[in-house]
């Protein structure tokens, strides 16, 4: 009994490491959305919730992006076309039981 005890336990501290992991890979795949536009961290995503909250940041990031690409009167139609593409993310499918990036990269301003 004591055995299977240590045993659960051992299961139980490596699923919590492993989680720990995965959350801290996403950590750094979202800071470098947020600093350059891209990532090449590939996250493990636990569900659609975690894609639609780090879509939220790109969101936030592309609007400005627009914003200062009408202010400059250079074309949006790219930033726009990328919002959209973010926008159809959520009706795509995915494996959560991978890794994968369902986020191309920011389009630059030129």
């Amino acid at each position: 009994m004591e055995q299977e005890l240590l045993e659960f336990e051992s299961t139980l501290m490596q699923e919590e490491l492993a989680e720990q992991q995965r959350l801290e890979t996403l950590c750094r795949f979202r800071i470098d959305l947020r600093k350059q536009g891209y990532s090449h961290i590939v996250p493990q995503f636990a569900d659609m919730d975690e894609v639609r909250e780090v879509r939220e940041d790109v969101f936030k990031k592309v609007d400005v992006l627009v914003n200062i690409a009408e202010d400059a009167q250079k074309g949006a139609a790219p930033l726009r076309a990328y919002r959209q593409s973010l926008r159809d993310i959520t009706e795509q499918s995915f494996d959560f039981s991978k890794p994968f990036n369902p986020f191309a990269p920011i389009p630059t301003l030129d």
